[in-house]
């Protein structure tokens, strides 16, 4: 029996085997284009990294995403192709009119064709699928072959800074910077011209330099928060407390202020009417004399302290005498001195004539200055004190010292007294008690008084021409009000000053910046610390113990705990007032000896002497290396452009204050720190192969310095100096290549697009060694030669960084490119 063959099912069995078909092609065509795209992708991987590392990875995601859309498209079209066919195959189902046997496999069919799609669907996405994931790992792998590879590093986003500061740096490099002179011809001369071109040496200085400037600058800012900052009158801070000390003191020291006025104030509460004579009974005026001693630190006729004795290891009191100066009683200036008590009893009493007052004080004077001190201590229980000091019962002492020491309730009778100078002092006491009741004690005693307040807080008294003559060294002469009310303020109060310095120039997260710097650097030593191959295991060992027991005195925001022992005495300030001889008072009440500068032995020169060097001691512009401390100090002064700023590229601040601090660091660990160990105590710490190879290497330095130095003498001297440069460039720049992968940006000045990260860090490290010299230059080694110093230590420490070379692409045969570069780190 023949077959039929019914020619619509035939029709649509070919009709389903042709759709079924398609989504193979279509496979097979996905796979296909997808291997294409990711073959172009790999050959454009492995060509020459001509781009930038960014544009290169938005380059792949970009083709990614192009090939995933292609894939979702030809899947798109081949569900737009099956939905026709779907719909053709309904239309001629219905268009059968066949008998009821093929009626009643119409639902039979209907389930095939669905079956037919639903099989066409998932081979579709399923192909889709497997080509995307394979196009995904394909560009993952390439991904992962540029991430790893050695050409590739971390991304490292650049950002221009346009901030306040930075465009203060920038303004600064382009008006230095050199227009003329190539970087790799003088790199000293690159970074400088502009700035020695426009800072000539004027009058009589030997030398003007960016460091100078930048102090300047800093003492003006310093100056002008003294002058402008909000003090209340109540709740007053430390710092508070700081610059209402230096305003009563300009206040009271200027033209209109009112210190003769306090001073008539200070005798009036001590019922003293100086330069009139007062008479009072001697319990009172040996209590007046405790008194003032104890309370203000003010010692008139002699000074009471709480000792340890030597001898039981138990406190006693001892008692030492004043002695006056007795060079103002020399001939030649005794006239003066004479002219300069009647001149200050003219200005307090009103009158003229004060003759008998003068005759008093002088030949007291002279009197006590005749006695010799004989150096001589004396112990004995305080019930014997009549027997060493006659006159005197130990009631007359013990009963003041009560009243106003804190101490002074537990001292008994039986206790030991120390008597200094025994002979001398009953002199004193003798002359002291007979004229009591004559008042002429009183002149005396009054006149010491004058000597010691006024020489601090009158402006009267320190303008007199008498003063001047007789104290022409400025301990009571007329100098600058402010310059003096300044180093006053910083030497009575240390730890206010230095917060009141860190509050002007830094901020919290200045502070901390500048601590992060300090940390990276030391850091970065103690990697190179590792690497070291002049020293030998053992050496390197001392050096990590060295190293690891530092100490850094770095800035800080003033914190007033008066708890601890550095703040208890400044805890009893009260509220300062516009009157600096009360605020002075208090001062000398809360601080005690420690008040006035160490005087000469046994001196009663107000205040003693103070050098000219104590403003200098306080202000120090500079980060230096203690090495009999193992301390690194970091002053806060210097916190301020060129060597830091808030703000700029990190490049800036590691190429000028990180390079200080390496430095400064390096030199604990050189032929001289070799010498001190890490307590600062004199230990030759190194091996003696350590030494020769240090030694082999800094030789090559002095090679170097040979060069521009004729003078073996000269370039030896330079030596140190010239490595320690060339060391804290070394740390600064590694230091910053670190800090710099780890944030992963890289900022630069959006004004000096010139200069990449690298050459800011250069160009910053440079800057700091700008100075113009004048004609003494080469007497104090300021140039050597044709050469300054700032030449000198800014190219040879250039030139020995391969680094620097290739930041600026100096060839080989460049000044500033070295084939024998030199390193210790």
């Amino acid at each position: 029996m023949a077959t039929f063959a019914h020619p619509v099912r035939n029709s649509v069995s070919e009709a389903d085997m042709q759709e079924q078909s398609q989504p193979e092609c279509q496979e097979e065509q996905t796979e296909e284009r997808t291997e294409q795209l990711t073959e172009q992708l790999t050959e454009q991987e492995e060509q020459p990294h001509s781009v930038q590392h960014s544009d290169r990875a938005s380059l792949l995601r970009e083709r990614r995403d192009r090939l995933l859309e292609s894939l979702v498209r030809s899947s798109r079209r081949a569900s737009s192709q099956f939905a026709d066919y779907i719909s053709a195959a309904q239309r001629r189902v219905s268009c059968w009119r066949q008998s009821r046997d093929w009626r009643v496999n119409e639902n039979a069919l209907y389930g095939a064709c669905l079956l037919g799609a639903a099989l066409v669907v998932v081979v579709s996405l399923a192909c889709v699928a497997r080509a995307g994931i394979r196009s995904a790992s394909r560009l993952e792998a390439i991904r992962e072959r540029r991430l790893h590879s050695v050409e590739n590093v971390p991304t490292v986003q650049e950002q221009p800074c346009s901030s306040p500061s930075c465009n203060q740096v920038s303004h600064m490099l382009l008006l230095s910077l050199s227009h003329e002179v190539a970087p790799c011809a003088n790199f000293y001369e690159f970074v400088c011209e502009g700035w020695k071109r426009r800072h000539p040496l004027r009058g009589d200085k030997y030398q003007v330099s960016v460091m100078t400037e930048a102090e300047r600058d800093v003492r003006k800012r310093l100056m002008l928060a003294l002058e402008t900052m909000a003090i209340p009158r109540r709740n007053q801070t430390q710092i508070d407390k700081l610059v209402a000390l230096y305003r009563s003191c300009v206040g009271s020291l200027s033209r209109e202020g009112q210190s003769l006025r306090d001073l008539r104030a200070f005798f009036r509460l001590h019922n003293y009417n100086w330069p009139e004579p007062h008479a009072p009974e001697q319990p009172e005026f040996f209590d007046h004399l405790l008194e003032l001693d104890i309370r203000w630190n003010l010692a008139v006729a002699f000074r009471y302290q709480l000792v340890r004795d030597q001898d039981t290891g138990q406190s006693a009191v001892a008692l030492r005498p004043v002695v006056p100066d007795a060079s103002v009683l020399q001939p030649s200036l005794r006239r003066s001195y004479q002219s300069l008590i009647a001149s200050m009893a003219t200005l307090l009493g009103g009158e003229a004539n004060y003759v008998d007052l003068v005759d008093t004080v002088v030949s007291v004077e002279s009197l006590l200055a005749k006695q010799p001190l004989d150096g001589t201590r004396l112990a004995v229980p305080w019930t014997r004190v009549l027997s060493v000091l006659p006159g005197t019962t130990y009631q007359m002492w013990l009963r003041p010292f009560a009243k106003y020491h804190p101490l002074g309730g537990a001292i008994r009778g039986s206790d030991t007294v120390q008597v200094h100078s025994p002979r001398y002092f009953n002199s004193l006491l003798t002359v002291l008690l007979e004229n009591v009741a004559n008042g002429r004690s009183s002149w005396y005693v009054g006149w010491r008084l004058v000597l010691a307040l006024a020489c601090h807080t009158s402006h009267e008294f320190r303008n007199l021409r008498e003063t001047r003559f007789l104290w022409p060294r400025g301990q009571c002469s007329a100098l600058d009000v402010h310059t003096h009310c300044r180093s006053l303020a910083q030497r009575l109060m240390r730890p206010q000053w230095q917060g009141f310095i860190t509050k002007v120039l830094l901020s919290p997260d200045a502070v901390f910046e500048v601590l992060g710097i300090v940390k990276r650097v030391r850091g970065t030593l103690e990697e190179r610390l590792r690497q070291a191959s002049w020293m030998d295991p053992e050496t390197r060992v001392r050096a990590f113990s060295k190293l690891e027991a530092l100490r850094e005195q770095l800035p800080k925001f003033f914190v007033f705990d008066g708890r601890t022992p550095e703040y208890e005495r400044y805890a009893r300030l009260p509220d300062f007032s516009p009157s600096f001889l009360d605020n002075w008072l208090a001062i000398r009440h809360a601080l005690g000896p420690r008040v006035d500068p160490t005087p000469p032995s046994n001196s009663s020169l107000p205040g003693g002497e103070v050098e000219a060097e104590d403003e200098e001691e306080l202000l120090r512009f500079e980060v230096a290396y203690e090495a009999a401390a193992n301390a690194l100090r970091l002053h806060v002064d210097v916190l301020t452009p060129p060597v830091f700023s808030r703000g700029v590229p990190a490049a800036f601040n590691f190429g000028s204050l990180g390079a200080m601090v390496g430095r400064e660091l390096t030199l604990g660990f050189d032929r001289v720190g070799g010498q001190v160990d890490a307590v600062g105590e004199p230990n030759w710490w190194w091996s003696l192969d350590t030494r020769r190879n240090y030694e082999m290497r800094e030789r090559c330095f002095l090679d170097q310095l040979s060069r521009y130095v004729n003078e073996s003498t000269a370039a030896s001297k330079l030596a140190r100096r010239v490595v320690a440069e060339s060391s804290g460039l070394r740390l600064a720049f590694f230091a910053h290549k670190a800090h710099e992968m780890e944030s992963g940006r890289r900022e630069t000045l959006s004004d000096v697009t010139a200069l990449s990260g690298d050459q800011l860090l250069f160009a910053s490290f440079c800057y700091a060694h700008c100075h113009s010299v004048g004609k003494l230059a080469e007497v104090l080694d300021l140039r050597f030669g044709t050469h300054s110093l700032g030449e000198l230590l800014c190219n040879i420490a250039v030139t020995n960084m391969i680094e620097f070379a290739g930041a600026f692409g100096c060839a080989e045969d460049a000044k500033m490119s070295s084939l024998a570069r030199c390193r210790i780190w």
